[in-house]
């Protein structure tokens, strides 16, 4: 049986807006939902708060069939080890706070979190459950934080540098049954590369018989199935 395919897109804000959008468009041709990873205070003093196109669009694709991640609280802080890598369960705990908090302003409030640069601290991680969170989205898999089990997920990155070879690899992924996770920032969709490096991996696994989804908890899967 093929496995899963899970689409996620970051850094969505009032530049990145039109690539993401296009790409929405694409994806939802092709029946595949997406993961959006928001982060409620942007680079150089911006806040997602003050971008009501984008938190409009946001909540339409909520409510379709895509998913919101809470992507960390503040896009500036922590850029070399991410901003949750080396945090306190006290310094975790009041991110958190301030984060869920200014989603649940907007109407996106989420229980599914991912760490930027997909660093995520011992402490940070109990902050976690402890605040309410119900997945942890991690680089080696998806962490159930009601039980702690992490499944393992393969994850493409294309906010680093991929080959195209990759799409083989997709491909080997999906056949042997095990879930594939592309991650893309918008940034990087203005790269003509990039995008379709992107759709060729999307087309390779759902050709292999690959199921689309996005992040949910393990209970919630279970109820769908």
């Amino acid at each position: 049986m093929a496995g899963p395919l899970i689409v996620s897109v970051s850094g969505i804000h009032a530049q990145t807006l039109p690539r993401a959008a296009e790409l929405a468009a694409w994806t939802d041709s092709r029946g595949v939902p997406l993961s959006l990873l928001v982060t409620p205070r942007l680079c150089d003093g911006r806040r997602l708060f003050d971008d009501r196109v984008t938190v409009a669009w946001l909540r339409m694709r909520r409510d379709g069939s895509d998913a919101i991640v809470l992507h960390g609280y503040h896009a500036d802080a922590g850029t070399r080890r991410g901003e949750f890598g080396a945090l306190s369960r006290r310094e975790a705990e009041l991110r958190l706070a301030a984060a869920d908090g200014l989603l649940d302003q907007l109407g996106l409030r989420t229980r599914l979190f991912a760490a930027p640069r997909w660093a995520l601290s011992r402490e940070a991680l109990q902050a976690l459950a402890r605040n309410g969170f119900r997945l942890s989205i991690e680089q080696r898999g998806v962490r159930d934080l009601c039980g702690g089990r992490l499944e393992d997920m393969h994850l493409l990155d294309l906010r680093a540098r991929v080959r195209p070879a990759a799409v083989q690899r997709v491909a080997r992924q999906v056949r042997s049954g095990r879930a594939v996770r592309l991650a893309v920032s918008a940034e990087r969709l203005c790269r003509p590369e990039v995008r379709a490096l992107l759709r060729d991996a999307i087309v390779t696994a759902l050709d292999n018989g690959a199921h689309p989804e996005v992040y949910r908890c393990v209970s919630d899967r279970r109820a769908a199935a």
